[in-house]
């Protein structure tokens, strides 16, 4: 028991960092081809603000997708392309609204 919690204990810790020396090496690289300054600073937040996003809604398994999914699931191919799409341009318009709103 013992060693199967070892193993996977050490297995997600030797995966954490080697996420966070590439993330680490990534940024290095990132800020040698654009410098440091409002081009960095430009790239940084666009790189960023649609994780932000993405974790507001919820993701995949979140309650924007479990919302969708529950709707769509009883709908025919066709209905269901149809909502989809509805609800893909609704939150594009909402993000794009209030991103203006934010920014501006």
């Amino acid at each position: 028991m013992y060693s199967i919690l070892k193993n996977n204990l050490v297995s997600i810790s030797f995966a954490t960092s080697l996420s966070k020396v590439a993330g680490f090496v990534r940024q290095i690289f990132i800020a040698a081809a654009f410098g440091i300054g409002i081009t960095y600073d430009a790239f940084n937040y666009a790189y960023i603000i649609p994780g932000f996003i993405l974790i507001i809604i919820g993701g995949i398994n979140g309650p924007l997708h479990n919302a969708v999914v529950a709707v769509i699931t009883p709908l025919n191919k066709r209905d269901s392309g149809i909502v989809l799409t509805k609800v893909s341009i609704k939150l594009t318009l909402l993000f794009f609204i209030l991103g203006l709103i934010i920014f501006f």
